[in-house]
């Protein structure tokens, strides 16, 4: 969203290959009207959540972080933690970090397991008391230091999270804690599931429930 709003400064990319209405966008892109410029990515990543499903909508929004350099990209993304942080649209959970740190002390290896650019992620892991080596996210591919839309497979949404997983470990996880669908395969795949209840889900919730996965409320 960020992104969008800010105008796609840095994508290189033919916009029209990714939007249905190619001239509607590249008109509000060249004009730089960034309201119009967001509504229009917004529109079209719920369009493709409706006739194509959720990961094929994630897969598409890959191009939107394309045209980066990584010290430009985690200097944006820090930009915009602090003024999400702000602006209280998201928040650091003491009882998250608490957990991170009990599993430390217990000689846990720990990973975050991530739909977003690991890139996104590795700008402000700090602030979970994490390393950029406990990230593994969307991977995009590189051309001449910049990053394109191209994923680097596997793509860690749904059962690529698992194969992300195994490919890194060697073996599925003892432990997994998600909050959504796209982590259903991995939440499946361990030996002991924690899913985060934020009210939003109910029919992911109750699916969990039936798999004896243990439910957590959203931290205060």
């Amino acid at each position: 969203v960020s992104l969008a709003s800010d105008g796609l400064r840095n994508v290189q990319e033919d916009l029209s290959k990714f939007f249905q209405d190619s001239q509607a966008i590249q008109e509000a892109f060249y004009s730089k009207d960034t309201p119009k410029l967001a509504e229009l990515v917004w529109d079209e990543y719920e369009n493709k959540i409706r006739s194509e499903g959720m990961e094929s909508a994630y897969r598409w929004s890959s191009f939107l972080f394309s045209g980066w350099k990584k010290d430009d990209f985690l200097k944006y993304t820090n930009f915009v933690w602090k003024r999400s942080i702000e602006q209280k649209r998201i928040a650091v959970y003491s009882a998250l970090l608490k957990l991170i740190e009990l599993l430390k002390e217990n000689k846990w290896k720990i990973m975050v397991v991530t739909a977003s650019p690991s890139w996104a992620i590795e700008a402000v892991i700090q602030n979970f008391n994490l390393t950029p080596q406990e990230i593994l996210g969307m991977k995009l591919e590189l051309k001449n230091g910049y990053t394109t839309s191209k994923i680097i497979e596997p793509y860690t949404y749904g059962e690529g999270k698992v194969k992300a997983i195994q490919n890194h470990f060697g073996k599925l996880p003892d432990l997994a804690i998600g909050d959504s669908i796209n982590d259903l395969a991995m939440l499946s795949a361990s030996k002991l599931s924690i899913v985060l209840d934020r009210g939003r889900y109910p029919e992911f919730i109750s699916n969990c429930k039936a798999k004896g996965f243990l439910i957590q409320s959203i931290f205060t």
